[in-house]
């Protein structure tokens, strides 16, 4: 739809546009087929084409929206002028403006189009004008419907025309015998006003609103100008009747009257040319012609004064002796004939006495030897004439006739009573003039009541209910099937929409009939269950991926729970399901290849608007994650909590490391922290001894052998030659450090950890753990122990080297003086106690400042050196070697003898 709506709007304009320019090239090249297609039918004005031509490119252009505005602004200025001509009955010159036109069709004003042409395009000029107005693209309510109104009416106009020609109505297409509006700008105004009404159709509209609206303003406007067309075409062709009869009236008693003069006439001559006719003769002729024409009342003879002798029907001699003078007008003519020569004078006259309103006199003039004789007279009567008319019309009754002769009423058979009662008599009338000699009358034809009755005025009626009954059942079939195509799209929509959510969805989501058959299965419910909507839909759920043996324990469970009895199968599911409530419980879940997991249904029972069960919904949350999760959190809570265990063991064994005065005295520590703490089944700590380049082994514990004198090189360890710790957790794939030994072949999985500062490498911790029996500990933990002894053998090792420092001589590794100040008098306290025997001996290197000066300050150094590890090497490690001065020593011993 939104195809053709497209192809529509983009190729009609290029329709419309090339009709345009084939009439306009009409009428500059004087070619009229290319002006109007049929004889018959009227044409396509010149101005009529250039506004369609206009119209065509502001419709078939998008862009240029100021060109177009303006074009659009000028077209609507120039057809309310056309209007305005019209209104005004004016002229205002813009009809020819353009072009001078080489014919004119069924128009008075020359080049101007048909007024509904014109009505018809201000409608449509003024509904782009508001469309080209909104620079957003977007129309508000009041101004779409604006727009809506006035393209539905356009089309309405153009459609009636089209209408009119197809059915010969004239009036539809030429409104008050003014310019029609031709058949091909019908079909332009219908093309032009459909664009419009299908662009506001492709906006988001209120279709439910606008389209009856549109119907209803569309199908009054065409009802009403046809019903009006119809009842306007039937008054034309009352009135054409009328004016026929009206014709053929005066055409008949034109005949007639020229019938009774020619036999005057011919009476006349008869009477001339016997001048010895006796009356009686005469009498006898007149009588026969009175009886030939029955509407005579008088026939006679009279001199130039009075009548002489008459025949009547009736026998009615008032007339006889009738001065004729009396009446001036006969006078008059009579003076007129007799001062005419004989040849001059006409054959016969036509007098209108004083009382014309029941008859007329007819004189002819008699002479004899060119002398006048006297005057042949006849009196008519004009009832019986109108009445000896009637049989010629056929319609004696169909209408009324009025005879006028210089405006004054000559007969009129209108009953005055009836026409008080019905002033229709005279609405409908039509006149024709009767002219024979000097004979003029004016014949008035008015329909008689019958005639008025059998006028058809029910057809525009009829039309106009049917008309308006048709508009309201297409409003009421279009409304309701908007309505319905509104609802199926919503109800699609929806569908869509709840098919996406179920579809979307990270739950399994199924519904079932209150008997437990499947009518609902989301796709990611295909996916964890591995079966398609095809297997599952119309079977029973439990049967297909629940645990039978699960089903009947749950059945138990709510049989104690519940108090009565639930037997295994699709009860279990809803039992406790309720108007209100839901039931969540945890179920294992058999996928089609027979793996499983558990998941959380939560069943709810569903109801309709009147609280009727219809049915059951199932949502199943996959609780695989979550369990993994569950068991993750609970590994990491126990890691966490052993490691802040380690944590603070580990500060435990720092506590007690900063204790030891030794690193001797750590090593028990040490081994007590691996075994009860690290789990550690066997062990061995290295101390590296910078004499011998080798780590010795300090402490172990777990072995059977013994170990004391094992010792291993930097090469013998990966993990020192790597600098961080190494693990050999499969010793059947991992590669094994020089220093394992195993006696079975079988190697255990062990750490090599060393310890180590940024600077030195200060020994190497050795552990075993049997595969079987423990985790190993975590290598962040173990790193941490590494620098925590490092750390603290450091520290032993400086502290050590600072008592060292403090109470020796750094240059010959002897006692200083300060040592010697504070523990002298100890030891002589002591030996006074145990009244035991010391020495004390004070010695000086003789010329020692020669030697300085003759070989320097570093050989006497060297002298000095060498003197004190010779005093190390000879004395006792109970007694005291003391550097006393710069080249005095004191020696101190314990428990001497005199001699």
């Amino acid at each position: 739809m939104k195809l053709f709506s497209s192809y529509f709007i983009k190729l009609t304009p290029i329709f419309t546009g090339i009709v345009a320019l084939v009439v306009m090239a009409g009428w500059v090249l004087h070619i009229p087929v290319l002006v109007q297609l049929y004889p018959t039918f009227s044409s396509m004005q010149f101005n009529t084409a250039l506004a369609i031509l206009i119209l065509s490119f502001v419709l078939k252009n998008n862009s240029y929206r100021k060109l177009r505005l303006f074009l659009t602004v000028v077209l609507l200025i120039f057809i309310f002028l056309t209007l305005l001509e019209y209104l005004l009955n004016k002229n205002f010159g813009i009809d020819t403006l353009f072009i001078h036109p080489f014919m004119q069709i069924n128009t008075t004003n020359l080049g101007r189009m048909a007024p509904n042409t014109a009505l018809a395009l201000l409608m449509i000029g003024s509904a782009v004008f508001l469309l080209l107005r909104t620079s957003s693209g977007v129309l508000g309510t009041y101004a779409m419907l604006c727009v809506t109104l006035l393209g539905v009416t356009a089309f309405s106009l153009g459609i009636i025309p089209l209408i009119g020609y197809s059915n010969n109505l004239q009036t539809a297409y030429a409104w008050g015998g003014l310019t029609s509006m031709a058949i091909h700008t019908a079909i332009c105004i219908v093309l032009l006003s459909m664009i419009i009404l299908v662009k506001i159709w492709n906006r988001k509209v209120d279709r439910l609103f606008f389209a009856p609206i549109a119907i209803i303003v569309g199908g009054l406007v065409i009802t009403t100008s046809l019903s009006f067309a119809i009842y306007s075409q039937e008054n034309i062709f009352f009135e054409n009747n009328l004016q026929t009869k009206a014709n053929s009236f005066a055409s008949i008693a034109t005949a007639q009257l020229q019938d009774l003069y020619g036999a005057l006439e011919r009476m006349g001559s008869r009477w001339e040319r016997s001048p010895g006719i006796s009356k009686k003769q005469l009498h006898l002729d007149a009588e026969n012609y009175i009886k030939d024409f029955p509407f005579i009342s008088m026939l006679g003879s009279t001199d130039h004064t009075k009548i002489q002798w008459l025949v009547s029907p009736n026998s009615n001699q008032e007339l006889l002796y009738y001065q004729l003078r009396s009446d001036q007008l006969i006078a008059k003519k009579i003076e007129e004939i007799l001062s005419r020569p004989v040849a001059q004078v006409s054959k016969g006259i036509y007098v209108a006495p004083a009382d014309a309103e029941k008859h007329f006199f007819y004189i002819k003039p008699i002479f004899m030897d060119k002398h006048y004789e006297g005057f042949l007279i006849t009196q008519i009567d004009i009832p019986l004439f109108v009445k000896y008319l009637s049989p010629f019309l056929q319609s004696e009754d169909s209408f009324l006739i009025s005879i006028y002769a210089r405006n004054k009423l000559l007969f009129s058979n209108i009953d005055s009573s009836k026409l008080q009662e019905n002033s229709k008599l005279l609405k409908w009338k039509k006149s024709a003039i009767v002219n024979n000699n000097y004979l003029v009358w004016t014949v008035v034809v008015s329909p008689s009541e019958l005639m008025l009755a059998n006028k058809n005025t029910s057809t525009p009626w009829v039309f106009f209910v049917i008309g308006l009954f048709l508009t309201f059942l297409t409003t009421t079939a279009t409304y309701f099937r908007l309505k319905f195509q509104y609802s199926s799209t919503q109800l699609r929509e929806t569908q869509q929409l709840n098919n996406a959510i179920l579809n979307s969805a990270t739950y399994l989501i199924v519904a079932t009939d209150k008997n437990g058959i499947v009518v609902v299965y989301n796709h990611f419910a295909q996916q964890m269950l591995g079966y398609t909507e095809e297997e599952v839909v119309n079977k029973t759920t439990p049967a297909l991926w629940h645990d039978p043996k699960e089903i009947e324990n749950r059945a138990k469970e709510l049989s104690k729970e519940l108090g009565r009895l639930i037997v295994p199968g699709f009860d279990v599911f809803t039992a406790k399901t309720g108007l209100n409530s839901s039931e969540t419980h945890e179920w294992t879940f058999i996928r089609k290849d027979g793996t499983s997991f558990p998941g959380l249904l939560t069943a709810t029972a569903l109801h309709s608007d009147r609280g009727k069960g219809i049915g059951f919904l199932g949502i199943v949350q996959d609780l695989t994650q979550q369990k993994y999760t569950e068991q993750q959190l609970a590994k990491y809570t126990n890691e966490l909590e052993r490691n802040n265990q380690e944590i603070l063991l580990l500060n435990d064994l720092s506590n007690n490391l900063q204790t030891c005065p030794t690193i001797e005295d750590t090593f028990e520590p040490i081994k007590r922290y691996c075994q009860d703490i690290l789990k550690v089944t066997r062990g061995i700590l290295f101390i590296l001894d910078k004499a011998s380049s080798k780590f010795e082994l300090a402490t172990d514990w777990g072995y059977n052998s013994n170990c004391e004198h094992f010792s291993l090189a930097l090469e013998d360890c990966l993990a020192l030659q790597q600098k961080k710790i190494y693990q050999a957790l499969n010793p059947e794939v991992d590669k094994i450090c020089n220093h394992i030994h195993s006696e079975s072949g079988t190697y255990p999985a062990y750490l090599c950890i060393p310890i180590q500062s940024n600077i030195e490498l200060i020994g190497l911790l050795h552990l075993e753990i049997p595969i079987e029996e423990t985790v190993w500990p975590q290598s962040g933990l173990l790193d941490l122990m590494a620098e925590q002894l490092a750390l603290s053998f450091i520290n032993l090792k400086l502290r050590a080297n600072l008592l060292i420092l403090s109470v020796h001589d750094p240059l010959t590794g002897l006692y200083n003086r300060r040592y010697l100040e504070e523990s002298i008098k100890q030891e002589i306290a002591i030996a006074q106690r145990s009244q035991a025997n010391f020495g004390v001996l004070l010695l000086d290197i003789d010329h020692f400042k020669k030697i300085n000066d003759t070989f320097g300050h570093v050989t006497g150094d060297l002298v000095l050196k060498r003197l004190g590890q010779l005093f190390l090497k000879s004395m006792r490690e109970s007694d005291i070697a003391c550097r006393w001065g710069g080249e005095e020593f004191l020696l101190y011993f314990k428990m001497i003898s005199p001699e």
